[in-house]
């Protein structure tokens, strides 16, 4: 993996997981530590990464109605999590969602428009069959080793990058005061204090600021992978409701903040399908919808961010989800 480093401070930015993953940090340039980081993203992405058919996940998605296959003790963690919360939100969450993630393949659709084709939506047959197969039956976990039924597939998606946002943080804050990773700019760990503005539904815009100290945030969203309505009178985009099999109907834009990475992505998707989070789990959030923006009383004082501020400790990453 070959990361790009920038000179003045420390700042670097190589590509993982079908996105890009960034570091910055006070101090100055630090090969080592750069190198540190470059090989641990390595790890996950062998792990996790859908792009790679020689993962352990695609590994595993391709023996599914097999035999037991034999996992990593960060594969089987980061699944044991994903199950807890697939649990916790009510079926909201799931690392199972890939055949629905499949099903609606909205970034082929866009291109399809583009073309001037017309997508061809799956039926509701297809829809069933798929959600069925997002069942927690269809996983099963002993011992370092993982089973998947007929036609199930995993997908970790923002559950991945939450837990690598927070590991790259951890072992980067070990030698520096203040750190903050951005995954895809929609997964963010931050170690000291920084100030992220998030995107408004039109894109360009900011919506408003959210401080981070010690934190990690996760942001979901719509509008990058979103169609004109062609399905009744429903959108079209790639945020799926696994309950139902078809696209979410809550916000189209959530952001959580909490203490733990995997978490926030949860909560944020949680919210995007329920309007609501997790049970037992205490968060600051923000949603963005055509009603406007709600927040918790954490985030009271969102939309009060104004300027993106450029002094110590306001450096924002302009969220995308």
């Amino acid at each position: 993996m070959r990361a790009t480093i920038r000179s003045a401070s420390f700042s670097i930015a190589f590509p993982a997981l079908g996105t890009v993953i960034e570091v910055k940090a006070s101090g100055g340039p630090d090969d080592d530590l750069a190198a540190e980081l470059a090989r641990l993203t390595e790890h996950y992405e062998h792990l996790w990464s859908t792009y790679r058919a020689d993962s352990e996940i695609s590994r595993l998605n391709a023996a599914a109605g097999g035999d037991w296959v034999r996992i990593h003790p960060d594969t089987e963690a980061l699944l044991e999590q994903a199950m807890a919360w697939q649990e916790a939100s009510g079926g909201a969450v799931t690392p199972l969602i890939g055949p629905l993630s499949r099903l609606w393949d909205v970034k082929s659709w866009l291109a399809e428009l583009a073309a001037g084709l017309t997508p061809r939506l799956p039926s509701a047959e297809q829809v069933t069959r798929a959600r069925r197969l997002t069942h927690p039956d269809r996983l099963d976990l002993a011992s370092g080793r993982a089973r998947l039924g007929a036609g199930a597939a995993l997908d970790l998606g923002g559950l991945a990058k939450g837990y690598i946002a927070d590991r790259l943080a951890e072992v980067a804050g070990q030698q520096r005061n203040r750190v903050l990773v951005s995954v895809g700019t929609s997964s963010l760990a931050a170690t000291g204090s920084w100030r992220a503005g998030i995107r408004g539904l039109d894109g360009p815009s900011i919506a408003g600021i959210i401080e981070l100290t010690d934190a990690s945030l996760a942001t979901s969203g719509d509008y990058l992978q979103r169609l004109p309505e062609l399905l009744g009178s429903r959108p079209v985009h790639h945020v799926i409701d696994p309950r139902t099999g078809y696209p979410a109907t809550g916000p189209r834009q959530a952001s959580v903040r909490c203490g733990d990475g995997v978490a926030a992505e949860a909560a944020a998707t949680c919210l995007m399908v329920t309007g609501a989070l997790p049970a037992g789990l205490s968060a600051d959030w923000v949603t963005l919808g055509d009603e406007g923006v709600r927040t918790s009383p954490g985030l009271s004082s969102f939309t009060d961010g104004g300027d993106e501020g450029d002094g110590e400790g306001e450096e924002p990453v302009h969220r995308r989800p």
